[in-house]
C-alpha cells in the first residue's frame, strides 16, 4: 500500500486558490516491493529456500498436509480428502484415513 498524506504546496494554500493547488501533484522516486508467496491458503509463512544450483527463492511453509512450491497438492498418502484450495471459512485440509 502506498500513501500519499502530504503534499507540498510551498504555502500556496494560505491564498485558497484551488486551480492553484489542483496543479501540484505527487512523484514517487523509489518503490520497494517485498516478495510473497502464493501458497494456496495452505500456510501463514515464506521462507528462503536455496536451489541445487545455488539460486535463493521464497517459498510457502505448507500446512494441512500439504506440499509443493505453492501447497498445491497433498503429502503422500493424505488423498482421502482431494487437494483444494483452502478458504476462510473451510482450510480443506488433506486427509487420511
Amino acid at each position: 500500500m502506498i500513501t500519499l498524506d502530504r503534499l507540498n504546496t510551498f504555502g500556496d494554500e494560505v491564498f485558497g486558490d484551488q486551480q492553484v493547488l489542483r496543479s501540484y501533484f505527487y512523484a514517487i522516486a523509489d518503490v520497494a516491493v517485498g516478495a510473497r508467496c502464493k501458497c494456496n491458503g495452505h500456510a501463514s509463512e515464506c521462507i528462503t529456500s536455496t536451489g541445487v544450483d545455488g539460486s535463493r527463492r521464497r517459498v510457502c511453509k505448507c500446512e494441512h498436509n500439504t506440499a509443493g512450491p505453492d501447497c498445491n497438492e497433498c503429502l503422500p498418502f493424505y488423498n482421502d480428502a482431494p487437494w483444494k484450495r483452502a478458504t476462510a471459512r473451510d482450510a480443506h485440509e488433506c486427509k487420511r484415513e
